[in-house]
């Protein structure tokens, strides 16, 4: 029902207020041809990384990357934060209706990042007026680099599923992905804003047949740790600059707090 409603709700406001962004989109097609970039997801590998060391390509962020103390210092060129109806002081999480404390903080960081060309859903209205912001439905790309991914594929499910539709649509041709440990063999579940560091997994079969699809259009290798990728080219992170940070030393206390009002992430031991 649920997704009835948000399908309908994105028909009607991407016919309200989807044109500019329907023309900044078509301006972006191609732009960045040749190029490589990072794709970087909130995953708690990051933890052990120094992210001043991926400041040497464009990177095209997602969710909640831009709470981390070092995000001001990085080359972020593109950024989705797509989740419907996120921008609320109610949400809806995994059947229940929880008070949102961040939507106000992150359309705030949005503002303030003028040169991040953001990405969000249509149906997160209370971003109208942001002017590097471009809406998107499930009906935004018709291009053909595209388009028998978004025929064969829901394409915004997920962060990872768009932000590497969205590198495909620019022209990237490699992208290394940082943080996104599902692709790691073993994987790791958890996020960089969490306590801990995480719980091995294994999501080997995870996005197994859009891979493969994706992969005749982009060269995409992933960032390890001490682990590899049996899905994907992987490299390992250097071992010599490995070093664990807890959340605590990587976000502020401030921006942790607002986290913890959602209670399906442990954000504090």
């Amino acid at each position: 029902m649920f997704r009835k409603i948000s399908l309908l709700t994105q028909f009607i406001f991407s016919k309200l207020f989807g044109f500019r962004s329907k023309k900044r989109l078509e301006k972006l097609k191609g732009s960045e041809k040749g190029k490589s970039c990072y794709i970087f997801g909130d995953g708690v590998s990051l933890k052990y990384f120094d992210l001043n060391f991926f400041n040497d390509k464009d990177i095209i962020a997602a969710n909640h990357l831009m709470i981390h103390d070092l995000f001001p210092s990085l080359n972020v060129k593109y950024y989705t934060f797509y989740e419907p109806f996120y921008f609320y002081p109610l949400i809806r999480k995994y059947g229940k209706f929880l008070f949102n404390k961040m939507f106000l903080t992150v359309k705030n960081l949005m503002m303030t990042n003028e040169k991040v060309v953001f990405f969000s859903s249509v149906t997160n209205i209370p971003l109208v007026g942001i002017k590097n912001l471009i809406f998107l439905s499930e009906n935004s790309f018709k291009s053909k680099e595209v388009k028998d991914l978004t025929r064969r594929f829901n394409c915004f499910e997920g962060s990872l599923r768009l932000q590497l539709l969205i590198a495909i649509y620019l022209g990237y041709d490699q992208a290394t992905l940082v943080g996104h440990d599902y692709t790691h063999s073993p994987s790791m579940a958890g996020h960089f804003y969490e306590y801990g560091k995480g719980n091995y997994s294994n999501h080997d079969l995870w996005n197994a047949d859009f891979f493969e699809d994706v992969k005749k259009k982009i060269k995409i290798t992933t960032l390890t740790i001490d682990s590899k990728s049996n899905r994907l080219n992987y490299l390992k992170y250097p071992k010599e600059k490995v070093s664990y940070k807890e959340n605590t030393a990587i976000i502020s206390s401030k921006l942790l707090n607002k986290m913890n009002t959602f209670s399906y992430y442990k954000i504090f031991r």
